[in-house]
């Protein structure tokens, strides 16, 4: 959902030519992959690793 409203203020950018939000942008949609693709599901498998070695008892 954060990649699909960055889609979008970047082709709002784009169309009004805000060159200095285009940066932006751009930097905050990697950031967002970064987070969606790498960093949630590394916390995920991570929280199962735990859960398997200390059993279900590990806080959410």
């Amino acid at each position: 959902m954060i990649t699909h409203f960055l889609d979008e203020m970047i082709r709002v950018a784009e169309r009004e030519n805000h060159q200095e939000l285009l940066g932006f942008d751009k930097e905050l949609q990697k950031h967002a992959v970064l987070e969606e693709e790498i960093l949630f599901p590394a916390v995920l498998l991570i929280g199962d690793y735990l859960k398997q070695k200390y059993g279900e008892g590990v806080e959410e």
